[in-house]
């Protein structure tokens, strides 16, 4: 799934590493609370099993700024061209689920 987003966005990656600038929109129980253009990290250590990624340029005192497939859900949505995480409850949001989307900048 990863590795799809990855490919169809043409982003390459070196030694298990692949940065890129995305529109990053950032909701908190549905709400759109952050939107913002930022640096995403993708670390693989293979490309066709990505697990990590983090997102620099978002204050971390007020938001997940790293992510993981063993603790959030990752989605691609290949017709709209999003990569979607999904957060269960987070005690950074009052006990509220998050969603991150991630969008190429055109």
């Amino acid at each position: 799934m990863m590795k799809a987003f990855l490919d169809k966005n043409e982003i390459t990656y070196s030694l298990g590493t692949g940065k890129e600038k995305f529109l990053v929109n950032y909701y908190i129980n549905h709400d759109l609370v952050e939107s913002t253009i930022a640096t995403v990290t993708f670390y693989m250590n293979n490309p066709e099993y990505v697990d990590t990624i983090t997102i620099s340029d978002l204050d971390s005192h007020k938001y997940h700024t790293g992510f993981s497939q063993h603790y959030q859900d990752y989605q691609f949505d290949e017709t709209q061209n999003t990569f979607t995480i999904h957060g269960a409850i987070s005690q950074k949001h009052n006990n509220m689920p998050f969603s991150v989307v991630l969008r190429p900048i055109v």
